[in-house]
C-alpha cells in the first residue's frame, strides 16, 4: 500500500530567469500576455511600468527581478507573459517564462533559502517541495507589494497612469 503523502496546497511553477519559482494558486488572479508594458515616468526602478487588464491599470516588477541578467537583448517593454499575483486589495504583475504547470506542495521550508539571492529574500517567504520540481523559492505576493511600496512605486502608479 502507498504511503499517503501531506499536500498542504497547490503552487503555479514556472521558470524566471535562471531559475524555476512557485507561486500560491490562491494568489494568482490570472496568467496574461501583455503586447507592451508602458512605463511610468520618475518611477523607482523596482517597476519596469504598467499593463492595463479590462480596465485595471497593474504595476509590473522590473525585469531582472529574479535576479537573472536585465542587459539581454529582450526590450523590457516588449509583449510577455505576465504573471497578476493578488495580496488583499492589491495586483502585481510578474514577468514570468516558460509555466511549468500546476503542482501539490508538499512541504513548507521555512529555514534558509538556499539559492535565493540575499536581494530577492524581500519578494519570498520561503521554499515549498513541489511533486516534480523538487524545492523552489514561493514568491509572496503581500512581499512584494511592501517592496514596491517601500521604493514608492504602488504609492504613485494611479496619479501617473491618470495624470499621464
Amino acid at each position: 500500500m502507498k504511503k499517503a503523502k501531506n499536500i498542504l496546497g497547490k503552487a503555479l511553477v514556472f521558470e524566471a530567469g535562471p531559475s524555476t519559482w512557485a507561486a500560491e494558486l490562491n494568489r494568482i488572479k490570472e496568467v496574461v500576455r501583455a503586447e507592451r508594458i508602458a512605463p511610468l515616468p520618475n518611477s523607482s526602478p523596482r517597476i519596469a511600468g504598467i499593463i492595463s487588464v479590462r480596465g485595471e491599470v497593474i504595476p509590473v516588477l522590473s525585469k531582472g527581478w529574479h535576479g537573472g541578467s536585465s542587459d539581454d537583448s529582450h526590450d523590457e517593454n516588449a509583449a510577455a507573459s505576465i504573471l497578476l499575483l493578488q495580496s488583499r486589495e492589491d495586483t502585481i504583475g510578474v514577468a514570468v517564462g516558460h509555466v511549468r504547470g500546476i503542482e501539490d506542495i508538499q512541504a513548507y521550508d521555512l529555514g534558509s533559502m538556499t539559492g535565493v539571492d540575499d536581494r530577492l529574500k524581500n519578494l519570498v517567504s520561503c521554499s515549498i517541495m513541489v511533486s516534480d520540481s523538487g524545492s523552489v523559492p514561493l514568491l509572496d505576493a503581500k512581499l512584494i507589494v511592501e517592496y514596491l511600496k517601500s521604493a514608492g512605486s504602488l504609492d504613485h502608479a494611479d496619479d501617473n497612469a491618470v495624470s499621464g
